[in-house]
């Protein structure tokens, strides 16, 4: 059965369920009314009124109204999935043998990926709409997103009561990061969010004069906005969204960045700023201040800027580069990043950060090897299951759009 239809029938068989159980309610609410009735007609402005058949009429009103309240829902819901568009669909070969009972499905590639589906919980009323329609969303991008040969639905895929239909929270889902859970991030944002405030109140009153001191608040600045930038995309925060925070902290490096920082954090602005899609004057000052002849600056700066001249040989980034530029580079890309990513950013101020007692972790994410796939547009379908890959980032353009 094709997945629309499949979603279609379940929405129809909670909404029938619904309305059944309406009815039995109504039957029992209408004996006892009956019941307490000892007379069987009142006066209404001179007017004699049936009160069996006042009874009778209101449960059939309220139980067409049910229905029509319910039913929105399904008018609502099935235009989504019809309007999905085509998702990726692996040609395998199905067999079955009718003795055993056996399904035999054979991959044409290498692997065989399962992508299972629980706990989906479609209420089918229009108190569950939007929670129906953010689980309808998330099934989609989670079956284009990993492209599995298979996909197997088990456990409570419906939930026969509406109204108590187990709401979808946002980023429930779409958690990035698997070293610290959701309830971690939401507390380092709510307290980076109120870091930056006071940062910031405090540099708005300082004098003029005190130069040194606007100097270490805006280098203050520049580090908390890349730590809530990462912080937000590990709590799976959609990419659009990081924009904001990146234009803040570039705000901040354009007084901060110079040579004496280092090269990572120059190369993750650039990084960032080819994933964001980001073309800004001050990236190109960031870069000359840094004073570094780096190669991968000219790369990222070349994509935003196709008249920025190339003149730099060197690079601290060989193992990088030379795994993206092999003749299977989402293999070397793969094995790089498993194995030497992160040992060659031990001398980052964020290196460990994940076993700090101060909460100071925010996410460990290679956005330059992004960044480069993107730039020479790699397939990343291997890259998504290594460790530190950014896979949104390179993609967010789409699932943005859909």
């Amino acid at each position: 059965m094709d997945y629309r239809n499949y979603f279609i029938l379940c929405c129809w068989k909670i909404l029938v369920l619904n309305i059944t159980r309406f009815i039995e309610i109504g039957y029992v609410v209408y004996i006892f009314i009956y019941n307490l009735i000892k007379i069987k007609k009142i006066t209404y402005h001179d007017k004699k009124i049936n009160k069996l058949k006042l009874v009778a009429a209101s449960t059939i009103v309220v139980l067409i109204g049910r229905y029509v309240f319910l039913s929105r829902d399904i008018w609502l819901t099935q235009p989504y999935i019809n309007s999905v568009p085509y998702i990726y669909k692996a040609n395998n070969l199905i067999e079955y043998n009718e003795e055993t009972g056996v399904y035999t499905i054979t991959s044409n590639t290498d692997d065989f990926k399962i992508l299972q589906l629980t706990d989906i919980h479609l209420g089918g009323s229009i108190l569950s709409y939007d929670k129906d329609l953010k689980a309808l969303e998330t099934v989609y991008k989670l079956i284009d997103y990993t492209k599995p040969n298979l996909v197997i639905v088990t456990g409570d895929l419906t939930f026969p009561k509406g109204v108590n239909s187990k709401k979808i929270k946002k980023g429930d889902i779409i958690m990035r990061d698997k070293l610290k859970d959701k309830d971690y991030f939401e507390a380092f944002l709510l307290d980076k969010n109120k870091e930056i405030s006071e940062i910031e109140a405090l540099i708005e009153n300082l004098p003029e004069e005190n130069k040194a001191g606007l100097r270490n608040g805006q280098g203050f600045l520049q580090q908390f906005y890349r730590e809530k930038l990462m912080a937000m995309y590990s709590n799976g925060t959609s990419v659009a969204d990081l924009k904001e925070p990146f234009f803040k902290m570039l705000n901040y490096a354009e007084h901060t960045i110079n040579a004496d920082l280092g090269n990572f954090k120059t190369t993750e602005i650039l990084a960032l700023a080819v994933l964001l899609d980001i073309v800004d004057d001050r990236l190109f000052v960031i870069a000359k201040k840094s004073e570094e002849n780096e190669k991968l600056f000219d790369i990222f700066l070349q994509y935003l800027n196709s008249n920025w001249s190339t003149n730099s040989s060197e690079t601290i980034y060989d193992s990088l580069l030379e795994a993206a530029y092999s003749d299977t580079p989402e293999e070397n890309l793969c094995m790089y990043l498993n194995k030497k990513w992160y040992k060659e950013h031990r001398d980052a101020d964020w290196y460990n950060s994940a076993r700090s007692k101060y909460n100071t972790y925010c996410g460990y994410w290679a956005m330059e090897v992004a960044a480069l796939v993107k730039i020479l547009n790699i397939s990343d379908d291997i890259l998504k299951t290594c460790s530190y890959y950014p896979y949104d980032m390179v993609h967010f353009q789409k699932l943005h759009t859909e």
